[in-house]
């Protein structure tokens, strides 16, 4: 919606961050866009933030919508593209990383990557083999964790019980 990415620019002009984290749903991922900016002009306004960095984690919005808009943001943005799925982004003394969402359709998001399996003890030791500790910093994730007031028995906002025995598991800082 035109509006929140107004609001999105503004915040940012404010706060001066050096890295803004979109953790999913921010395009709109259905045929009816009628109010809403498409995939272009959603990439055309994050690339002229006043910030160093960004970094994208899917939600199930950004299924096929994905593709138009990583072309865009690649031909506007004076940035790289970073979209995180399984993966770590290093920003100074930070450490953000990023979590699959299984939720809608991954593939235009993965570009080429294969998709992980939905158990993070499968590619998580492999994350904490490259980044270190440092892969305990910032957690991103789209999906709610399973058991929280964010998650909705019996919908499809239940939770994802996988990521909340990971967080218990690996300690993350954030």
């Amino acid at each position: 919606h035109a509006g929140l990415y107004q609001e999105l620019v503004e915040a940012v002009r404010i706060h001066r961050p050096h890295v803004v984290a979109f953790v999913g749903d921010f395009l709109h991922g259905t045929a009816d866009n009628s109010g809403r900016l498409t995939p272009r002009q959603c990439a055309e306004i994050l690339a002229g933030l006043p910030c160093r960095e960004m970094v994208f984690v899917r939600g199930n919005h950004e299924d096929h919508h994905w593709s138009t808009f990583a072309d865009t943001w690649r031909r506007v943005s004076r940035r790289g593209l970073f979209p995180l799925h399984g993966e770590g982004f290093a920003y100074e003394a930070m450490t953000l990383l990023g979590f699959p969402c299984f939720l809608g359709m991954e593939d235009a998001f993965l570009d080429g990557r294969d998709p992980l399996p939905r158990d993070p003890e499968a590619w998580l030791p492999s994350v904490f083999e490259t980044w270190g500790d440092a892969a305990r910093g910032i957690w991103l994730m789209h999906e709610p964790l399973a058991g929280t007031r964010l998650s909705e028995p019996d919908t499809p906002v239940a939770g994802n019980p996988e990521w909340t025995e990971a967080i218990r598991r690996h300690q993350p800082l954030l």
